[in-house]
């Protein structure tokens, strides 16, 4: 019997991956756990991580960083900082998630370094990337932005409970919005 997480994880070859290949499929691992959370609507719940089989999250105030994930008592553990704002908790729970999927592989064998882009680094982006996608799902970004004219970022990030920054990253990311409004309307605070 395969369980989602062995089922996500299978996603991954045993190889180095180009870049390219490792952002192609956190997407698609991220894509395969919304369709078992059966998501269909923004905002994507919390449940999809904090329900995630064999996965437990806590949240901890003055916890040094983001977030963690290691192996415990049969368990993965993901910590957050809970002082940080609900919306970097949500996107870091995400991106934890990714490590936990990675895990299984020795590391630096996935993301290996490549000049100067280190093997952390890398991983990192990829992390992010998979907590985009799993918040940020393209098909619901696009539903919003297109059919539904919703086109200012703030608006849609409210609506998908992530940061301001994280949505204007994604909508660039995405094609729906170019480099030059998004670096115009970086330091604008909207209401």
């Amino acid at each position: 019997m395969t369980t989602l997480l062995g089922e996500v994880r299978a996603l991954t070859p045993m190889r180095p991956l180009t870049l390219a290949e490792g952002l192609g499929i956190a997407e698609v691992q991220a894509q395969l756990v919304l369709a078992a959370g059966e998501v269909v609507t923004a905002p994507v719940p919390d449940r999809v991580v904090t329900e995630f089989p064999r996965v437990r999250v806590t949240r901890e105030v003055h916890f040094p960083v983001s977030g963690a994930s290691h192996w415990a008592a049969g368990t993965w553990a993901i910590i957050v900082n809970a002082d940080e704002a609900l919306v970097r908790q949500r996107f870091t729970m995400a991106h934890e998630l990714k490590h936990v999927l990675d895990a299984v592989h020795t590391p630096g064998l996935l993301y290996p370094a490549i000049g100067t882009f280190t093997t952390h680094r890398r991983t990192e982006q990829v992390c992010d990337h998979f907590a985009a996608c799993l918040l940020m799902p393209r098909s619901l970004v696009k539903r919003v932005f297109c059919n539904d004219k919703v086109q200012e970022p703030a608006e849609i990030a409210h609506r998908f409970r992530v940061s301001q920054v994280a949505m204007r990253r994604r909508l660039v990311a995405l094609g729906l919005l170019d480099k030059e409004q998004r670096c115009a309307t970086i330091g604008t605070v909207h209401s």
